[in-house]
């Protein structure tokens, strides 16, 4: 372990930062000089580093619901062209991204409505399935019982 990378201050001060500006992990990760796996080891074996590690991707996670927010809101500018030409601009909305929000959160938008379904006694549900072969001689057995019947 002669090449494994020595954490230092200014280059976890660069991992956080990265963490929370855009919230890619091995992007983080490079632009501080550390190997990713060496990373996810200090994170499984020291808390402090893991909760640094974790504040840093909330950060990052609050803007982006931020941006949820605003599109959602607010909407963006798109513009519109016609033959070639930009002539004008709309705003569109995100319904989708307020759904997301508001089921982040207000536990009545959620869908939580889970049925659970067992067989007898609490144990797996049991089916029976009926190759091809069976589906098909029982339907021929019942073409031929309806040919008979009509003649």
């Amino acid at each position: 372990m002669a090449n494994r990378p020595k954490r230092r201050p200014e280059k976890d001060a660069i991992l956080f930062a990265e963490l929370a500006r855009h919230g890619l992990i091995g992007a983080a990760c490079a632009a501080a000089g550390y190997k990713r796996r060496t990373v996810g080891e200090w994170r499984a074996a020291d808390p402090e580093f893991a909760a640094e590690f974790e504040a840093a991707l909330e950060v990052h996670v609050e803007a982006l619901e931020a941006e949820a927010d605003r599109r959602g809101r607010h909407g963006i500018e798109k513009p519109v062209f016609y033959q070639g030409r930009r002539i004008d601009t709309i705003r569109e909305y995100s319904d989708t991204l307020l759904i997301f929000r508001l089921k982040a959160l207000d536990p009545k938008y959620r869908d939580t409505q889970r049925h659970e379904l067992t067989g007898r006694d609490g144990g797996p549900i049991e089916t029976e399935t009926k190759g091809d072969f069976e589906v098909a001689r029982r339907l021929a057995l019942l073409l031929e019982r309806a040919g008979r019947g009509g003649a």
